[in-house]
């Protein structure tokens, strides 16, 4: 799966990755 952006595309996913392990890491 390649989304094209260059480094806006890396700069998403990594924030999206920091958002669900921030969600995850949560203790509901």
């Amino acid at each position: 799966m390649r989304a094209p952006g260059g480094p806006r595309a890396i700069t998403t996913a990594a924030v999206l990755a920091v958002l669900l392990s921030a969600c995850a890491g949560t203790p509901a």
